[in-house]
């Protein structure tokens, strides 16, 4: 579910019934290698007006080397993929859907959420 607001004030349902993702443990999922990009984005759009564009998929060789539009801070990410690099081996392709909390990767691995501490990219 996505809920936002100016002033940081969230319903209490979602105070007791959700817990709010961490950007920084998301981040993790596609790695600090320099290397590692988001290559396609799918976004929904917060403006429901009549006149407004629903759905739109954004794809790149790196999302990151775009500028920002004027409707961006409209925009929910639904769906996320981009190429993440372990070492010296090829690119992995991995997709992550936020609708229904999906990772994956072609080759069906599991896909684990390196710890604080760890070195893994």
């Amino acid at each position: 579910m996505f809920f936002n607001c100016t002033e940081r004030w969230l319903p209490r349902y979602l105070d007791d019934h959700a817990r709010q993702a961490d950007p920084v443990a998301l981040r993790k999922l596609f790695g600090s290698a320099s290397a590692n990009r988001l290559t396609t984005v799918s976004l929904l759009n917060a403006d429901l007006g009549q006149h407004s564009v629903r759905r739109r998929m954004v794809g790149a060789r790196s999302i990151g080397d775009l500028s920002p539009g004027l409707q961006d801070h409209l925009q929910v990410c639904s769906t996320a993929q981009g190429v993440v690099y372990f070492g010296k081996t090829p690119g992995i392709r991995r997709y992550l859907g936020f609708t229904r909390a999906r990772v994956s990767e072609p080759n069906s691995r599991k896909v684990r959420l390196p710890s604080a501490g760890s070195t893994r990219s």
